[in-house]
């Protein structure tokens, strides 16, 4: 009996000792993936970056690395789903004030000017601009930094591409339906409330920061959901998935990845940056490239 108590001593040793190694490795690289999608209300094709939870994440000096890998892909269009920078409450004047919004901006400065800008706010924006007594004057001096930079900011807001036949839509959710450790249902009518009806004449894109409320999303009737938040589960195991969420939840369902319902499809990024829980395991940070198919072109072509 001994021995089989000092094999399975030893196993857990070795799995902590693959985690921590995992945990270096897995919090300080992405990975590029790409998904294809028909999109047949398009006029034409359209290459999409898609960036969510950097999380003021530095890959490289000024974030060169991360730039690079997007220039690489040469996208119509960069579309932001929240939570680029990180929102800390202010420290004690006594103490140094540490940076949480500089790489985003940096990023943002590298990044405008070459490909048109599309940002939704993600809890951590929303938060910064309504706290400002707990936050100070984080979201002003960041929203000061990028003014003259051609980003489209969609707080509640869309933005229709008559060339693409796109609109894309930017959801800022309510902060309630953030709160830790208690289930929420999003009220049906809390998405037309906020966006209006969805247009019925384009390919509809909803920028929604948290994944949990798809239900609630998709019978808004979007094309296409975006979502981030979750940062993959932090930790993935195999055949189970993420393994918590920032909201406490134990394996959340939605964790990262495709996911389609009653003919709707929503895609979750992993995220490029950590907060809450501030590593990654066997869960190297998302850099989403979405390749959107018209059917105009798929006509032109038989």
């Amino acid at each position: 009996m001994n021995w089989m108590i000092d094999l399975i001593l030893i196993f857990l040793f070795l799995f902590l000792l693959i985690c921590l190694w995992a945990a270096v490795f897995d919090s300080n690289r992405f990975v590029t993936v790409t998904y294809d999608i028909e999109a047949p209300k398009l006029k034409k094709d359209c290459k999409i970056v898609f960036l969510s939870d950097l999380h003021n994440k530095c890959y490289g000096p000024e974030n060169k690395k991360l730039v690079e890998a997007i220039q690489k892909e040469s996208p119509d269009l960069i579309l932001i789903g929240g939570d680029l920078l990180t929102a800390k409450a202010k420290n004690n004047k006594k103490k140094k004030k540490k940076d949480t919004s500089g790489h985003a901006i940096e990023l943002l400065s590298a990044l405008q000017g070459k490909y048109p800008i599309y940002y939704a706010y993600g809890n951590h924006e929303d938060r910064a601009g309504r706290r400002i007594d707990r936050y100070g004057d984080l979201w002003t001096k960041y929203l000061e930094a990028v003014k003259d930079y051609p980003i489209t900011f969609l707080n509640n807001q869309h933005e229709t591409l008559e060339e693409y036949g796109l609109s894309i839509y930017g959801y800022t959710m309510p902060w309630e339906y953030y709160k830790k450790f208690i289930p929420r249902v999003l009220p049906e009518e809390e998405m037309p409330m906020a966006l209006g009806k969805a247009k019925e004449d384009t390919f509809n894109i909803l920028l929604a920061h948290n994944p949990e409320f798809f239900p609630s999303f998709r019978k808004w009737n979007p094309d296409l959901t975006l979502a981030g938040h979750v940062h993959g589960g932090v930790m993935r195991l195999p055949f189970i998935g993420g393994v918590i969420s920032p909201s406490f939840r134990i394996f959340p369902h939605y964790d990262g990845g495709v996911f389609q319902e009653e003919g709707k499809q929503m895609i979750i990024s992993r995220g490029l940056g950590s907060h809450t829980i501030p590593i990654r395991i066997f869960n190297p940070g998302e850099l989403v490239v979405l390749q959107l198919h018209s059917l105009a072109k798929n006509e032109k072509s038989l």
